[in-house]
């Protein structure tokens, strides 16, 4: 088989480690270059990953195609535990957004919110610590593929193809 590319990467706080998507969700140490450890297999589909929390937690968007589900996996860091994950059911179920995934994914400045982008065209937000559903935001023509926080505000901005959006 062909090498395969990362889809989507984060360092951790300090900048020791680097997680991303190549053939699993999997966690390097940055000085030697060594996978530490895999946390999810290649069948599972991953688009983005981030971390929040102020670097107490990693988040990752999956979907599987078995049983159509698309969530946010979380981790504590550093020990790599398993938390709860967040899904998109919490927060106005939608079978278009389970179907078509999680299209992007940020993390607040301050870490503490998660915002998560979906084929339905409404970006989702979680409390990342205790993984409750906060809101929805509506009212994009387009899915937006992009999301970034501002920098002095918690609120997220969107992209969708040409068209950019902020609630």
């Amino acid at each position: 088989g062909g090498r395969s590319g990362l889809s989507s990467v984060a360092f951790d706080a300090d900048g020791r480690r680097l997680f991303g998507f190549g053939q699993g969700l999997c966690v390097w140490d940055v000085a030697s270059g060594r996978r530490e450890v895999k946390l999810l297999d290649a069948e599972t589909e991953i688009g983005h990953v981030a971390i929040g929390g102020d670097g107490r937690y990693l988040v990752a968007a999956v979907a599987t195609q078995e049983d159509a589900r698309a969530e946010v996996l979380r981790w504590s860091l550093p020990d790599l535990k398993p938390l709860e994950p967040l899904r998109v059911r919490d927060l106005r179920p939608d079978p278009l957004a389970e179907a078509m995934g999680v299209l992007a994914l940020a993390a607040s400045p301050r870490g503490n919110i998660i915002a998560a982008s979906f084929g339905d065209s409404r970006i989702r937000l979680w409390d990342v610590q205790a993984a409750k559903p906060l809101s929805v935001l509506e009212g994009h023509r387009a899915p937006p593929v992009s999301l970034a926080f501002s920098s002095n505000r918690s609120w997220p901005h969107g992209a969708a193809t040409t068209e950019v959006v902020s609630e």
